[in-house]
């Protein structure tokens, strides 16, 4: 999920830039435009950690900026398919769930969590319930196998289920769950 990445990046310093700190710069560069950004390729950018090597510069003809290869290392939040992770929920629909991953939003189709949770759409938030009294809501931790991800306009988006052994509620109202408090029929 969380990778430590070598990863390459091209950089452009304008001329009022150039000085004896433009390696200052060029990093500072660096993480405003790289931080928290999206890779189709990588995952989501989380920080940079360091930088390891900066190319001597090549001025481009007429405009005078100085175009650096900067090569760094980068932390980065990829989720896997296959991967169990946890998550909070962070809105709940008669569709299902959406539970935030780290900086990603993993969706939870009703199908593809217990059975024996029922929408309770009068409920303020709506939540669902099973029968021994826990609810599945807003703010409930909850354990999930990631089984697709996409990435749209800028983010990550997951699809998960809760309905295998050990995945479920984690915790809910403060109070932890048991795993094998709530029975899983399949």
């Amino acid at each position: 999920m969380y990778l430590l990445k070598e990863l390459i990046q091209i950089v452009e310093v304008p001329p009022q830039a150039f000085s004896p700190q433009i390696h200052d710069y060029i990093f500072e560069k660096l993480k405003r435009e790289m931080s928290t950004s999206l890779s189709a390729r990588y995952g989501f950018i989380v920080a940079i950690q360091k930088v390891l090597s900066i190319s001597e510069g090549i001025i481009r003809a007429g405009t005078g900026v100085a175009v650096f290869t900067v090569k760094f290392n980068a932390i980065i939040f990829h989720p896997f398919v296959g991967e169990v992770v946890d998550g909070t929920v962070d809105r709940v629909t008669k569709l299902g769930l959406y539970v935030s991953v780290g900086p990603c939003i993993v969706f939870i189709g009703k199908g593809l969590f217990p059975p024996d949770f029922t929408f309770q759409p009068d409920e303020y938030p709506q939540c669902y319930t099973h029968e021994d009294g826990s609810k599945l809501q807003s703010g409930s931790l909850v354990r999930l196998r990631i089984f697709n991800t996409t990435h749209l306009h800028g983010e990550i988006h997951c699809t998960g289920t809760m309905k295998e052994p050990y995945l479920g509620l984690l915790q809910d109202e403060g109070r932890l769950v048991e795993t094998d408090e709530i029975e899983t029929s399949f």
